[in-house]
């Protein structure tokens, strides 16, 4: 090579003509930009959906101890009253200490004593609503008291 000195840069050889330059390309960073964002969509996406289970759970949470609470109650006065039969409060009550909750307790008297009539046995269900982004929700405890 008469007039130009060859040397290597990198994997193929160039001359001094060429003006061996090190970096990225336009699009290599454009491809690399590209990819990026598709990484960090895909995490925010999965935090998103972390963040709505974790608001359900929430909720779900909040009724279970709002029907703990109630079947607490529906026993311990079921328990006491010795003549009386068992009267679940009647319609669609709010949620003492949960303002976007409400409750509704249902019972049916399963078996009663032959001797007295009373109740002994007793299906109680407790149904506790609240509402969501426009969306109502539900669940539904069941359980069965027994008279000591």
């Amino acid at each position: 090579m008469i007039g130009q000195v060859a040397f290597s840069c990198g994997p193929w050889s160039r001359s001094l003509v060429d003006d061996c330059r090190s970096g990225f390309t336009l699009i290599e960073l454009m491809v690399a930009l590209g990819v990026l964002a598709l990484g960090i969509g895909g995490v925010l996406a999965m935090f998103m959906g972390a963040a709505a289970t974790h608001r359900r759970a929430l909720d779900e949470t909040t009724a279970a101890i709002i029907a703990e609470g109630t079947i607490a109650e529906s026993r311990a006065e079921f328990n006491r009253s010795r003549f009386s039969e068992p009267l679940p409060k009647s319609g669609l009550q709010q949620a003492p200490g949960f303002p976007m909750c409400s409750y509704e307790v249902r019972s049916v008297i399963l078996e009663r004593d032959p001797a007295t009539g009373r109740a002994v046995q007793v299906y109680l269900e407790v149904v506790v609503g609240w509402q969501r982004k426009g969306k109502q929700r539900q669940e539904i405890y069941r359980t069965i008291l027994f008279r000591e």
